[in-house]
């Protein structure tokens, strides 16, 4: 089912497991928003994150670097 609802925080309850992407992206993420899908139902949620390229070589290698 499809909501274009703007997305909100949610206690989750201890024995599901969902109700807790929205507390981890915005714990996470340096920005989030939403947008309503222009081609239909639903909407679009996006996030930007920071990435420390020195840590992220130091731990996965220089492949791993953004190019």
């Amino acid at each position: 089912m499809f909501s274009s609802k703007r997305p909100r925080s949610r206690i989750a309850q201890s024995p599901l497991t969902g109700g807790r992407g929205l507390l981890l992206v915005k714990a996470l993420a340096d920005r989030w928003g939403c947008a309503p899908r222009p081609d239909g139902p639903g909407k679009t949620v996006w996030a930007e994150y920071t990435v420390n390229t020195l840590d992220t070589v130091a731990r996965y290698g220089p492949s791993a670097a953004p190019s």
